[in-house]
C-alpha cells in the first residue's frame, strides 16, 4: 500500500510525538542504567532533548515539508527597529527568546546534579549549548534549503537560552537559600 505525501505529512504529526518521546525516554533510560545522574538529571537531560528535537522540528521540519514557505537563504543584518515592529516580526521575535529558554533551563538542571558545577559555569554552558543548537538549526536551514540563516535568530535564540539558564540558577539559589531540597 502507497501513501501521497499529503498522507504522510498529515500523519506526521502522530508520529512525531510519539518518536519525540521514546527518543527522550530513550536517553532517560540510558543515563540511569549507566548510573551516570539522579533520576532528576536524567529527566532534565530527557526533557532538554525532547525541546531540542522540537526546536528542529519546528524550524527545520515544517519548511522541509512545505508546510510553510518563507524562501531560503542568509541574513547577516540586525535590525532592531524591524525586531520592534509587533504586527511583522515582533512575535517572532519574543517566539525565539521564549522557545529555547526551557532547553537551557534543563540542560542547566541537568549539569547541576551530574557535574556539580557552580552557577556561573552553569549560567555559561546553558547559554553555550543554546548558541551550538541554535547555531546547528541555523545551519541545517541553510544547507537543506529549509529556510533562512539569520544572525538575529541566532542572538534571540541565545538570549533565550541565557534566561532559561538564568531561571535555573536563580531558582536553585532561591531554594538553596530558603533551605528546600528536592
Amino acid at each position: 500500500m502507497t501513501y501521497s505525501i499529503i498522507e504522510l505529512i498529515n500523519f506526521i504529526p502522530t508520529l512525531h510525538w510519539v518518536v519525540m518521546g521514546l527518543l527522550s525516554l530513550l536517553v532517560v533510560a540510558l543515563l540511569l542504567a549507566l548510573k551516570r545522574t539522579s533520576v532528576y538529571g536524567a529527566v532534565a537531560l530527557g526533557i532538554a532533548v525532547f525541546t531540542a528535537i522540537l526546536m528542529l522540528e519546528v524550524t527545520v521540519a515544517i519548511r522541509l515539508f512545505g508546510i510553510i514557505e518563507n524562501g531560503t537563504g542568509v541574513r547577516l543584518d540586525f535590525d532592531l527597529r524591524r525586531l520592534l515592529h509587533v504586527r511583522q516580526l515582533g512575535y517572532e521575535s519574543l517566539f525565539n527568546i521564549v522557545a529555547f529558554a526551557p532547553y537551557a533551563f534543563f540542560v542547566s538542571e541537568y549539569l547541576a546534579e551530574t557535574k556539580r558545577l557552580g552557577p556561573w559555569s552553569r549560567l555559561g554552558l546553558g547559554t553555550l549549548a543554546t548558541l551550538g543548537l541554535s547555531l546547528f538549526i541555523e545551519c541545517l536551514q541553510l544547507v537543506l534549503k529549509a529556510g533562512f540563516f539569520e544572525l538575529t535568530d541566532l542572538i534571540l535564540n541565545t538570549i533565550g537560552g541565557f534566561l532559561g539558564a538564568l531561571l535555573s540558577v536563580l531558582l536553585r539559589a532561591i531554594f538553596k537559600s530558603a533551605g528546600v531540597r528536592r
